[in-house]
């Protein structure tokens, strides 16, 4: 007898959640440990909110860069169409849904109830999902299920969390401590068949045991249990999305106390310091002390196995308030670093902290770093990734240089090394690093007009510049054939914050919308580029069948003078010609001319933006309004090829083929290796 695929599928998704959970405790609540009974709450297990769903869906459709006249190419087409559309739901408040678990030892299936508000009744909504309805919302049992019945408990629940203000447009709160409560005999039997197995495959001497494993996991859970609630989600508007999560500690635990940092009590030094660095970090004072006690209390016996002794580390740490600022670099070769650091100012100080305690721990960090890559690459040996460098001084204080050589093989190339360059020195309260005695000296003088000041900012931030990012990662790639062909020098920043007060611990990521755009676009037009054959289009000879060129004009065709990379300004038509390149590139032709237009309103005499422009009315079939800018383009440029040979085109996808070969030729005669090939194989044929 076959199984019944509806109970198959339940317990499949039973255990994926509770997995899941787990793991999501794992990875967002690292470094926090503790103890305390959790308290049964009213909420319910998971509650999942969508606020404003129509005006996010029109954003996301916006971000993916897709054409509007083709609604069902929209990445929202299909959950529009399974809502019966969204103009009757109400914007104002948010759809909510309910996760509650009764009986998880037994195997029971979860409640799961929606509560969909309206401002006006869906029939076909109501009938497909068999939807309760009530004044002003309807509640969907799920699966949706004919003569189901919501119990009392999971209406309630429901509209008291739609009463609540949602904090994004998707939203997801899980009630840690209730929920592991009552999954514990399942995450005991999991860890019970993990430890098994790990021991049946357990290799050499040197692989991290089952039982350190074991007690990791059990430790991130005793840790988790102290959680009231765990919920992250995006919002999203027209000029950022922003990425969030938060998680509060049950009270009484050690976790709250952890979580605690009073935004009142905050000062700063480091407001007037701004870093350079295509990485720029700063931190306010916190207790960065106790927070590696807490780490090294719970994973510190974990970490020893693989190499990291968070306890010498600690004995270092007590020497900092956790106030610091800086910058780095990444580049295929290694990294450069700027910090300003600041260290306590009381009797545990040591005025010659950085030679007498610092630089020897970095020295011996740097052993057992290289014992551990020793032990992974046999046949390279190194006795220490870091090794002294000249000393120097500047204005009286002595300077200390450290050189980190990390050797590492990259498939397909020569090895290579990861290399850092640092010079230090401590002046009075303040450690200061940079990677040249030059940039030291200024951070010293730069470093004597700090003052201590209020500050309301989060407790950490992080600024990355995503085009300096990702153009490093590009640059790591092993073979650069597979590097993907685009430039992203006009990308903002992503931002990143932590905080913690109130028990609360908060994170987020910011990010502009138009950066993704941008991004989207241009993978998208990476992946069009890799699908092409051979690169631009094969022609067929055939006189009816004309095909332009798949490979798009750069922006250095226009004047063949070299320029710098356009400022991330959007007062500069550079900005606004890069976007419509990209979003042609993959077809999106309306939204390119839109860009191509805002270029021009600020460079009326732009040639190449009036040429793009006329590539894309032609591919849109709008031939007139083609012919009408290229001849702009040509009349800015007549020796351009290029701009003749798309006016050529133009011409004879309209069907008006003797002007066509006229401009067509005298393209060709100007060079344009598409003109010629086109030439060539109608005299061929």
């Amino acid at each position: 007898m076959q199984p019944d695929p509806e109970v198959k599928e339940n317990a499949m998704y039973r255990h994926s959640i509770i997995f899941t959970l787990i793991v999501i405790f794992i990875v967002l609540t690292s470094g926090i440990p503790a103890s305390a009974q959790a308290q049964e709450s009213g909420r319910p297990d998971i509650v999942v909110k969508i606020s404003r769903l129509s005006q996010a869906l029109d954003l996301i459709d916006k971000l993916a860069a897709a054409d509007n006249s083709q609604p069902t190419a929209l990445p929202s087409f299909f959950l529009r169409s399974l809502l019966f559309g969204t103009d009757w739901i109400d914007p104002n408040r948010p759809i909510v849904i309910a996760i509650n678990y009764t009986d998880m030892p037994s195997g029971a299936q979860p409640v799961m109830t929606a509560l969909v508000p309206y401002v006006r009744k869906n029939d076909d909504f109501h009938i497909s999902y068999t939807a309760v309805s009530k004044m002003d919302h309807y509640l969907v049992p799920l699966p949706p299920k004919a003569g189901a019945v919501v119990p009392d408990q999971m209406a309630y629940q429901l509209a008291e969390a739609a009463r609540e203000k949602p904090t994004g447009f998707l939203s997801a709160t899980i009630a840690a401590s209730q929920l592991l409560i009552k999954a514990d005999t399942q995450i005991q039997k999991m860890l019970l068949d993990l430890e098994s197995k790990m021991t049946a495959q357990k290799g050499t001497s040197g692989d991290v045991s089952p039982e350190d494993v074991n007690n990791l996991l059990k430790n991130f859970i005793h840790i988790a249990k102290q959680l009231e609630f765990f919920s992250m989600g995006m919002d999203l508007s027209e000029s950022e999305l922003t990425i969030f999560s938060d998680a509060l500690a049950l009270k009484e635990t050690a976790l709250a106390k952890l979580f605690t940092c009073g935004r009142e009590s905050r000062f700063s030094r480091m407001a007037t310091y701004s870093p350079s660095g295509d990485i720029r970090f700063t931190s306010a004072s916190y207790d960065i002390q106790g927070m590696l006690d807490f780490f090294n209390t719970a994973f510190g016996e974990f970490y020893k196995t693989i190499g990291l002794d968070l306890a010498s580390m600690e004995k270092v740490i007590a020497y900092f308030t956790g106030e610091m600022a800086g910058g780095l670099t990444l580049t295929d070769a290694g990294m450069a670093i700027e910090m300003i650091a600041v260290l306590k100012n009381d009797s545990t100080n040591d005025p010659d902290f950085l030679e007498s305690v610092y630089l020897p721990w970095i020295m011996d960090y740097g052993r057992q770093m290289a014992a551990v890559y020793n032990q992974q690459t046999p046949k390279t040996k190194i006795t220490n990734v870091f090794s002294k460098t000249q000393e120097s001084t500047i204005n009286g204080n002595k300077v200390h240089g450290i050189a980190c050589e990390i050797p590492f093989a990259v498939p397909g190339r020569d090895p290579k090394t990861f290399s850092v360059r640092l010079r230090a020195t401590q002046m009075g309260d303040l450690l200061i690093a940079a990677p040249d005695d030059k940039t030291l000296s200024e951070l010293m003088a730069m470093a004597k007009t700090l003052e201590k000041q209020p500050t309301a900012e989060p407790l950490m931030r992080m600024e990355i510049d995503l085009g300096a990012y990702l153009k490093s990662v590009q640059s790591m790639i092993p073979d650069p054939g597979a590097r993907m062909p685009f430039n992203m020098e006009n990308l903002g920043s992503l931002v990143y914050t932590f905080d913690l007060d109130k028990g609360k611990l908060s994170n987020q990521y910011i990010v502009k919308t138009d950066d993704i755009r941008s991004i989207v676009a241009a993978f998208q037009q990476a992946g069009a580029a890799s699908a092409a054959p051979g690169g631009p289009a094969d022609q067929r000879g055939d006189a009816t069948d004309y095909s332009f060129s798949q490979s798009p004009p750069t922006l250095l065709q226009d004047t063949g003078k070299p320029r710098k990379p356009a400022p991330r300004k959007e007062d500069t038509a550079a900005f606004w010609l890069d976007k419509g390149l990209l979003y042609a590139t993959y077809g999106n032709d309306a939204e390119a001319i839109k860009f191509y237009k805002k270029a021009l309103q600020i460079e009326p005499e732009n040639s190449n933006a009036l040429f793009n422009m006329g590539v894309s009315y032609s591919s849109m079939g709008k031939y007139d309004q083609a012919i009408d800018v290229l001849n702009q383009a040509i009349f800015l440029a007549p020796d351009n090829g290029d701009y003749l040979y798309g006016l050529g085109w133009a011409y004879l996808l309209k069907g008006e083929s003797v002007k066509a070969m006229e401009y067509i030729g005298t393209a060709a005669d100007l060079g344009n290796p598409d003109a010629r090939k086109y030439l060539k194989k109608k005299d061929n044929n």
